[in-house]
């Protein structure tokens, strides 16, 4: 397979490395920052360092695919299988991630003093490993189809394309926006102090994961419909700069990702001149957990009960 540089490869290739270049790095960032503070790690720590993971794996595949755009495909029939498990199964692991964000801090917002009074939802280090494994272990079921026999170009079939769009988009995507709707509205109404920079966080958590994912999607729903109109997308000629952008598309959103989820959360000290960065990034991000612990949950020993069980989330 020989691919001759044009026009409708190099805008993908383009896209691809900046976010290889910008989001490598800022995820590793991110991972070695909640790393770096193992004792304290709450549950939403470990899903934006698993988030990171996942963005990261992801990334870390696109030189591969841009040297392919650019050139050829070099790495032959077991490479095409290799890196594109490892694509399908980080998209699957970082929708999860996101998922199950928007579902944790609906119960933290929702309910936190019912959560912090039921000894028996306290989700401890064991129980944490066990909801990250079994988000891998879904992710990875779901990327099998991916292995299965055909030519290193071909497209997946009806039944792939379907199971990606409603698993990997629309049902991922009308839980979050009805998650973070309620966040929305129960901080709208008991006045928290943290609404409006949360707010604002949940409106791009929710229009970022919609914009980068939806063209890719909507190219998926375009071919399911040449495909039982016409028995085979093969004949719909969708131009090749569309699918290749739409697909580039959604690793910007894996770039997003660490500055919407955790460099947020991050504040400059201004008294820490004397401290190297790595420092300052751990420093910051844990003061600003605690300043924004609302001051309306409970009583003084209930919000330091909540925060050494690891209940409040970050924002």
């Amino acid at each position: 397979l020989h691919m001759k540089l044009t026009t409708n490869h190099m805008l993908p290739s383009i896209i691809l490395g900046f976010c290889f270049l910008v989001g490598a790095p800022g995820n590793a960032l991110v991972i070695g920052v909640i790393l770096s503070q193992t004792k304290r790690l709450t549950f939403t720590l470990r899903l934006i360092a698993n988030l990171a993971v996942t963005d990261l794996l992801a990334l870390l595949v696109l030189p591969f695919w841009i040297y392919a755009l650019v050139d050829s495909w070099i790495y032959g029939w077991l490479g095409c299988k290799i890196l594109s498990f490892v694509v399908y199964c980080s998209m699957y692991a970082s929708i999860f991630s996101v998922l199950m964000l928007s579902l944790h801090r609906c119960v933290l917002v929702l309910a936190p003093l019912w959560r912090w009074k039921s000894k028996g939802v306290k989700l401890g280090n064991r129980q944490s490993v066990c909801l990250l494994a079994g988000l891998w272990c879904a992710s990875a079921l779901l990327t099998v189809p991916v292995l299965e026999p055909r030519s290193v170009m071909l497209r997946d079939g009806l039944a792939l394309l379907l199971l990606e769009t409603l698993l990997g988009f629309v049902l991922p995507f009308l839980v979050i926006a009805i998650s973070y709707c309620l966040i929305s509205k129960r901080i709208t109404e008991r006045g928290f102090l943290w609404r409006r920079r949360l707010t604002r966080l949940t409106a791009w958590i929710v229009f970022t994961f919609f914009i980068f994912w939806f063209p890719y999607h909507l190219v998926n729903l375009v071919k399911v419909g040449a495909m039982l109109r016409l028995g085979d997308s093969e004949d719909l000629h969708i131009p090749s700069v569309w699918v290749n952008a739409a697909g580039a598309l959604t690793f910007i959103n894996s770039c997003l990702n660490p500055f919407i989820y955790a460099f947020t959360t991050i504040r400059p000290r201004k008294d820490t001149h004397d401290q190297s960065t790595w420092k300052q990034l751990c420093q910051s991000c844990w003061s600003q957990l605690r300043e924004d612990l609302p001051s309306q949950i409970g009583s003084e020993e209930s919000r330091k009960a909540l925060f050494k069980e690891g209940t409040i989330f970050v924002t």
